[in-house]
């Protein structure tokens, strides 16, 4: 007799052990056990209000270079790393958000205006 499977063929006890695994994994990585080095990077304002950015992420000596071309708000983005720097530039009208917090450091900022920029450095 073979146990009940999922639409992909998948058998429901490893989905099951996957999802006992990883509330145990949570549990044991308390946050203050991981939350020093996240980085979340949360760009608000007016709901679909468009912005370019560029910005890079330190960890651990290695640089990462990130980009986003057409981002719209609401958005959200999280690191694992030492320091977070960049621009964002403003497409389109509306308002523009922008949260960057890591270990209790925060820059907020917000713009408005077409082609108006922000810049962003946490440590």
């Amino acid at each position: 007799m073979q146990g009940k499977t999922t639409r992909r063929g998948l058998p429901k006890v490893a989905i099951r052990y996957t999802w006992a695994l990883l509330i145990l994994l949570l549990n044991i990585l308390t946050p203050e056990a991981w939350a020093e080095d996240v980085i979340n990077l949360e760009f608000g304002g007016t709901p679909g209000t468009a912005y370019s950015a560029h910005w890079t992420v330190e960890n651990a000596g290695q640089i990462r270079e990130y980009q986003e071309q057409d981002g719209r708000v609401p958005a959200r983005h999280l690191y694992a790393g030492d320091a977070i720097s960049g621009t964002v530039t403003l497409l389109s009208g509306g308002q523009l958000t922008l949260n960057v917090e890591k270990s209790g450091n925060r820059s907020r900022s917000a713009t408005q205006g077409r082609g108006s920029t922000l810049h962003f450095s946490v440590r």
